[in-house]
């Protein structure tokens, strides 16, 4: 019934289009360029979801998480910039690495302090799902996320400045310029910033889940007559309070488990501090209509140190804090040939990537651990089990639940523990060193260098074969990957008109075999290949696109906690079939009315799994961050001066944790957004954004590290918030 769903709304926008008068002069073509060369989408083999300038700023879309809303089969765990999460089509960082590739201007941001930024001054986001090892090789095992920013252009000068104010004492700036100083050259300087308090109120402390950052970016193009180049600088800073872990057990006094209601840190002061800046040059050299070579080269440097508090409760039983760098450095070139009947393209890219975890400690109050660790003696030890961790699939009767709810409970009634047990010594009190993990990790350097081509063949005026293919050797910290592969891809269009096209694609996906971030420990390879059938409509009053897709994955990597060290750590996971369905499509009522939908259908359910000794079985269970459903409903209002939007996001129940542990589970939702803006003037916009405007309940995660430890914790969503916003623009 959840698949018919999808069948019944791409045919009610199939008719829709028949019954559209269609004109060619009147379609405005998507375009797509994460594929290295700008293409239709009506011309592409792979399923992509395009989100355009417009679309941001008529959604006030500004972070990737709120992004993925409208994205069939995505889902963005962005609960700060500490590391963001992405899942699509129930792959993602199982791991704690990404295996959706990150990518600005088409060039490699894969990396926790490089993914996240925020979207302001836009052209548009892609998203490319499926393996692409083309264009980005192990980088984009399972898809890839391009964000294109704005050039500078050559139109005449423009400026732009705006503010805002909203809910948790949000305050945000922006500003742009471009100027013309040339008929060949041009500059282009946007920032943005914005400083909002956390809405997760904290008893003992700064409220969490902040928002507080700014961006600044100043692209220069020049424009020759058959030389291009943009020179990109972008930078990044945050520095605010962390994330609102809140423990499902260990409560506030006089609190409930709810994720909404106050926690508790006890004292503790969180932060995340982020610094990072991009430096990309793209060029391109045209030698006739025919012949081009491109070369891009860039570097990402960027740190990051987080405190923040593990337990999730009053009691200073676990706090941690880390330092962490990253430095890439990336050169790409390539040579696209193309004629009548084929267009073909040759390259090179190499990438070396140097990060580091500089220190990673943890911290707590001897007296409270002390009690925490003998109220797990005393309850733990009857159920058969070692820990509680979430990590692990209990049978129901051993009644998980109660007793992690028995240890918090136990802990209180102990604590505090004033005298060790063992020796009889007095303990300490207040917060201290507990434990210095520095020495167990391990900077990794990892050199990675590849060969590709590509190929489109126009067999007739309506097919096109497309074959893509890529050799790629990768390096970590000297040690070779001997086990590398040639990687394929395969696809075929077939055009029946100027708005009608189907394709299918075939490709592969693998990531580089290596070392872990714990010293003497590694992984085997995972690889992937993938099957995509779908169809592309584009006309003057409709856009449609739906595919159906299958993964068969191999020696899948999921995350667990050491049972030693609690440090985390990786195990790999035998193979695993994933099939499902997408819709995303567009109708335009009348000149004043629009509406929009997404539909994704994900069945993806682990197999069984003989390799790792018994540590995980998860076989039968739903894929964490990957719910069966989700949709997104628009409205859209435009005439002359006044232009509002009312959107409906729903997503279906979904687990955290790849254990469908019980306390890691969030039941479906929806959330109802809205915007108007008005014209007071050509040059001046008012507009108001709302945000989950019923204010509904939700999670963004459960689990998490203290969940590894057997008391999972939860982050709340964005409860309902406002922003008001003006801007002028002049020139």
């Amino acid at each position: 019934m959840k698949a018919n769903w999808f069948v019944y709304l791409s045919l009610g926008f199939l008719l829709a289009a028949n019954v559209s008068a269609q004109n060619v002069e009147e379609i405005e073509l998507v375009i797509v360029t994460a594929e290295k060369v700008e293409k239709s989408i009506l011309d592409v083999t792979t399923t992509t979801n395009v989100f355009d300038a417009d679309f941001l700023e008529d959604e006030e879309l500004r972070e990737l998480n709120q992004l993925s809303n409208f994205v069939p089969n995505m889902l963005v765990q962005e609960q700060s910039v500490a590391g963001p999460s992405y899942t699509i089509r129930g792959l993602g960082d199982e791991d704690g690495e990404q295996k959706l590739g990150a990518f600005f201007n088409g060039l490699n941001t894969t990396d926790r302090i490089f993914a996240s930024q925020f979207l302001h001054d836009v052209e548009r986001v892609e998203v490319l799902k499926g393996p692409q090892p083309t264009a980005f090789g192990s980088f984009a095992v399972i898809g890839a996320v391009n964000v294109v920013s704005k050039t500078a252009v050559f139109e005449g000068n423009e400026f732009m400045v705006g503010a805002g104010v909203g809910s948790f004492a949000e305050r945000r700036a922006q500003a742009l310029a471009n100027v013309v100083l040339t008929e060949n050259l041009a500059v282009r300087l946007s920032a943005f910033s914005v400083d909002k308090d956390g809405y997760s109120k904290n008893l003992n402390g700064e409220d969490q889940n902040a928002r507080v950052g700014t961006n600044i970016r100043l692209t220069t193009s020049l424009q020759l007559e058959r030389f291009s180049a943009d020179l990109i600088l972008a930078t990044e800073d945050n520095d605010g309070p962390g994330i609102g872990f809140k423990s499902k057990y260990f409560l506030p006094q006089a609190g409930t488990a709810s994720a909404s209601d106050p926690l508790d840190f006890g004292g503790a002061e969180t932060s995340i501090k982020r610094d990072m800046s991009l430096y990309q040059l793209k060029s391109e050299f045209t030698f006739n209509d025919q012949f081009s070579i491109n070369y891009n080269g860039y570097r990402n440097t960027g740190d990051l140190y987080e405190y923040y508090e593990v337990d999730g409760g009053p009691l200073r039983i676990d706090e941690r804090d880390y330092g962490y760098e990253s430095e890439f450095t990336g050169h790409e070139i390539f040579a696209n040939y193309s004629n009548r009947l084929l267009t073909l393209r040759i390259g090179y890219n190499d990438l070396t990537v140097d990060n580091e975890y500089t220190f990673f400690k943890v911290y707590g109050d001897l007296q409270h651990r002390t009690a925490y660790e003998l109220a797990q003696l005393a309850v733990i030890p009857s159920s058969g089990f070692q820990d509680l961790s979430d990590d692990t699939v209990f049978p129901p009767a051993i009644g998980v639940q109660a007793l992690r709810q028995a240890v918090a409970d136990t802990t209180y009634a102990l604590n505090p523990v004033t005298v060790n047990p063992l020796t009889g010594e007095a303990l300490p009190s207040g917060v201290g060193l507990l434990a210095d993990y520095t020495s167990f990790l391990q900077p990794t350097e990892t050199e990675t260098s590849g060969l590709f081509a590509n190929l489109d063949l126009s067999v007739t005026d309506e097919l096109t074969l497309s074959l893509g293919v890529r050799d790629e050797e990768t390096e970590v910290n000297n040690e070779s990957d001997d086990a590398s592969e040639v990687l394929w891809k395969f696809g075929v269009n077939y055009s029946f008109n100027d708005f009608l096209s189907v394709y299918y694609s075939f490709a592969q996906g693998q990531t580089p075999s290596g070392e872990t971030v714990l010293v003497g420990t590694s992984l085997e390879r995972e690889s992937v290949d993938s099957h995509d059938i779908g169809v592309y409509y584009v006309a003057a009053n409709v856009s449609l696109g739906a595919a159906y897709f299958t993964y068969d994955y191999e020696n899948l990597v999921v995350g667990i906690d050491d049972p030693v060290t609690g440090l985390p750590t990786q195990v790999n996971y035998d193979e695993t079939s994933i099939a499902g369905l997408e819709f995303q499509g567009e109708f335009n009522l009348s000149q004043s009315f629009s509406v929009y939908a997404t539909y994704g259908y994900n069945d993806a359910k682990y197999g069984k799994n003989d390799d790792v000794d018994g540590i995980i079985n998860y076989e039968g269970n739903q894929y964490r961050f990957s719910p069966e459903f989700a949709y997104a409903l628009g409205l859209r209002f435009n005439r002359d001066k006044l232009r509002s939007t009312l959107s409906w996001n729903y997503m279906d129940d979904l687990y955290f944790e790849a254990s469908n542990d019980p306390d890691t589970l969030q039941n479906g939702y929806g959330l109802l957004n809205a915007s108007v803006e008005f014209d007071f003037t050509p040059n001046l916009t008012m507009g108001l954004y709302g945000k989950n405007i019923l204010d509904k309940e939700y999670l963004i995660d459960a689990g998490n590290t203290m969940g590894s430890s057997g008391y999972p914790t939860l982050i709340e969503g964005t409860p309902a918030s406002w922003l008001l916003n003006v801007r002028y623009r002049f020139q």
